[in-house]
This record gives structure tokens, sequence and C-alpha cells, in this order.
């Protein structure tokens, strides 16, 4: 039986969510050793700046070294951007954080604001990590799961 739950101890996610944005957006490994990237990563770079939405968020974003400019905003101002600026915006989620006995899970999403204020958010792809504490800090357990939508 799965008995996982929501955890939102900034504390314990700050560096979970930190390793995972090094890893998109500056290539940096896991703790652990393993890589991650984002099945659209290149359409993500292909956008004039990476918004990160606000939600579910606790890290600060690391964008010195990144390859782009990147800015947090919540998903009510991209979502406006998008439709004042008459182009779609392809940003980055965080979902809530999930706890399995000794093991957090954290899954980050790519996902399209629309320029039409019709149509909602769309996903693009996105990622699960799983941690587990370990001697010394958190490590990623095992490869991260990716899919595309």
């Amino acid at each position: 039986m799965d008995r996982s739950e929501a955890i939102q101890d900034a504390e314990v996610l700050e560096p979970l969510q930190q390793a995972i944005l090094r890893a998109v957006l500056l290539g940096s490994p896991l703790p652990g050793g393993r890589t991650l990237t984002l099945p659209d990563s290149t359409f993500l770079a292909d956008q004039p700046e990476l918004l990160i939405s606000d939600e579910n968020l606790v890290a600060s974003v690391p964008s010195e070294g990144a390859s782009q400019r990147v800015r947090v905003a919540s998903s009510s101002d991209i979502a406006r951007t998008a439709v004042e600026q008459e182009r779609d915006i392809a940003y980055l989620r965080f979902q809530p954080a999930e706890r399995n006995g000794d093991e957090i899970r954290i899954a980050l999403e790519a996902r399209l604001a629309p320029h039409s204020p019709h149509i909602r958010a769309l996903g693009l792809s996105g990622a699960s990590v799983t941690f587990r504490r370990k001697a010394g800090g958190w490590v990623a357990t095992d490869e991260p799961i990716q899919v595309a939508m």
C-alpha cells in the first residue's frame, strides 16, 4: 500500500529542489551522480527567458552559469504575459513533493502557457526524482522517471 503524504518542510525541500534545478539549468549531476534532462530541454532552451512558477517552489533559483535568463513568476503572471505578448510561453513548475517512508519524491514539469486566454496551460514533459537520506545528505535513489506528453 502506498502511504505517500505531501511534504511542505522548506528546510528539507529547498536543497532537493535546488539540486533538480541545478541539474536542469546547469547540467550538474544530482546528489548520487545521476543526470537529469527534461524531454523538452531543447524547446525550453529556445525561450528568450526561462520562467519558473512560484507554485510549490521553496528553493532559490540558481541562475549563475545558466545559458539563458531565469525568472520566477506566478502562474497567473505567466498566463497574462503569454496573452499580452501573443505567444505561447514554456515554463517550469514543481508538483507538491511527496514523502513515502524515508524517501521524498519531487516532480518538475515543463508546461506551456498558451497565448489564448481561452485555453488552459498544457503539460509538455516532466521528470520525477526520488531522494533518500544517506550519511552526509540526500541522494537520488534511482534514475529519474521522465515523461513526455
